[in-house]
């Protein structure tokens, strides 16, 4: 039988398509492929062997749709040098009802679906092939308290993945990789997006919100906005004052 650490540089030297499916060989193997030092590991020495990896790549998707849904990406490099002879999109068949793209951190996307009964996600990065299963947020016994407000980001102090969501002003909190909820304070603004903007140096979701409710009618005075920000490392809340611009209002887009 050869030794662990043999095994785990065989391993670091395959595909992500090839180790999704050898995680299904035995527990040891699958506790070793799901570490972070190991994916980590993975990623480094897949781009050294392939640099196109690391390239910035533009998503395109025809989501949503009801069926053939499919992610498709482009490497951004490719676009400046065969401008004139086009280039290939590269498809990835993501499954679901009716799904849409909601976010987007270090290569993944998060996928939503919306069926006639439950709200789920799933994690997808097309570059490398790699997918989650869908995970159920919202059963269809929830549908009359509505998730409110969503976002999905990376938790670069405990380097997790996790997803936000507001159902009557409580707010839950899901770790990839913990397979957990806990619950955290409650939003303490009136968010005037449903999705958060996920900032990778700060590691904070963010919204446009409002400290009154009446105020998310239009026109907007501008000093009833702020951005609401939530860390996701210690997972708390916070506000950020937007800039005094004198003689103009701040716009929502």
């Amino acid at each position: 039988m050869l030794p662990a650490e043999l095994i785990e540089l065989i391993l670091l030297r395959l595909p992500a398509r090839s180790l999704v499916k050898f995680k299904r060989v035995c527990k040891s193997w699958k506790t070793l492929i799901s570490s972070s030092d190991f994916i980590k590991n993975q990623v480094q020495l897949s781009i050294m062997a392939e640099p196109a990896i690391s390239e910035l790549h533009l998503v395109y998707s025809n989501l949503p749709r009801l069926i053939n849904n499919e992610i498709g990406f482009i490497p951004i490099q490719s676009l400046f040098e065969n401008l004139s002879f086009g280039t290939e999109v590269v498809y990835f068949p993501v499954g679901g009802y009716y799904v849409n793209t909601t976010g987007t951190c270090n290569g993944f996307l998060c996928l939503t679906d919306l069926p006639c009964f439950d709200f789920k996600v799933r994690l997808l990065n097309p570059c490398i092939g790699l997918a989650s299963e869908w995970l159920t947020l919202h059963s269809e016994y929830d549908q009359q308290r509505p998730i409110s407000n969503f976002g999905f980001g990376y938790d670069h102090v405990n380097d997790k993945f996790k997803i936000l969501t507001v159902v009557e002003s409580s707010t839950r909190i899901y770790t990839f990789g913990a397979y957990s909820w806990i619950t955290v304070q409650d939003i303490p603004l009136h968010p005037l997006e449903w999705d958060g903007t996920f900032v990778t140096g700060t590691g904070t979701l963010n919204w446009l919100a409002t400290r009154i409710a009446s105020s998310i009618t239009y026109p907007v005075n501008q000093t009833a906005i702020v951005v609401l920000s939530f860390n996701l490392g210690n997972e708390s809340y916070g506000q950020i004052a937007l800039p005094n611009i004198e003689g103009g209002l701040i716009h929502c887009t």
